[in-house]
């Protein structure tokens, strides 16, 4: 009835900082979700709602849990994702996350919900409701979080890269503005300077000096038409 379909998935964050954990009382479920987040994201903060994963009334304990951690509250800020945790069993250890109070409580959270529930063979209602499904608690918090070393070399490998092609820019200005112009030199050596727009294997054209006439070719000239018949 709509638990599967129809309901967009709510989107992990990318950086949170926040967790809820619903795993059983702390034990090595607990333990191994925050050895991950210490050794991928050690400033992140964790907030633990420790329930009943199997018995009778379970499975009302997981809703109500997963209600507390996604509802407003003044204790806590608001969390970015909520984990769903609890080890591995028999199909019956598992039979609480199977319930429709817990299907519909993962499913009204406005809080994003990873389900971890058992080992990676094993499935249950909670799993297709949940935003992500993940095969142990372990993987879950490697999934949601990621790694702050990697991140590191990433910022690295970038301002790497970003120093470089700055040095590469000011050697490029510097040496655009330290060599005079072809135009600036031509004029200080006395050369012609091409037209503006003229081709680029067209010369420098030079003007051509004419003698003007003297006297003596002049009246030679005209002696010359003088003494012609008519």
């Amino acid at each position: 009835r709509s638990l599967f379909t129809g309901a967009p998935i709510r989107p992990l964050p990318k950086f949170p900082q926040r967790f809820g954990v619903v795993p059983s009382p702390p034990g090595a479920v607990f333990r191994d979700i925050l050895s991950v987040l210490r050794r991928r994201a050690p400033g992140v903060e964790v907030l633990i709602n420790p329930v009943r994963v199997q018995g009778g009334g379970a499975a009302l304990e997981i809703a109500n849990a997963l209600r507390e951690l996604s509802a407003p509250n003044d204790a806590w800020k608001p969390l970015d994702v909520i984990v769903l945790a609890r080890g591995g069993g028999s199909i019956e250890d598992l039979w609480e996350f199977n319930e429709e109070i817990v299907a519909r409580a993962i499913s009204e959270s406005p809080i994003p919900v990873v389900s971890a529930i058992g080992h990676e063979v094993d499935f249950t209602i909670a799993d297709f409701v949940a935003d992500l499904r993940a095969p142990t608690p372990s993987a879950a918090a490697e999934l949601i979080v990621p790694d702050a070393n990697d991140l590191r070399r990433r910022v690295d490998t970038l301002g790497t890269g970003l120093a470089r092609t700055l040095r590469d820019f000011l050697a490029y200005r510097r040496t655009r503005f330290s060599v005079p112009p072809a135009r600036a030199l031509g004029r200080a050596a006395g050369t012609p300077v091409v037209p503006q727009g003229a081709p680029r294997t067209a010369r420098p054209v030079r003007p051509v000096k004419v003698a003007a006439p003297t006297k003596r070719r002049a009246a030679a000239v005209n002696a010359t038409s003088t003494s012609q018949p008519a």
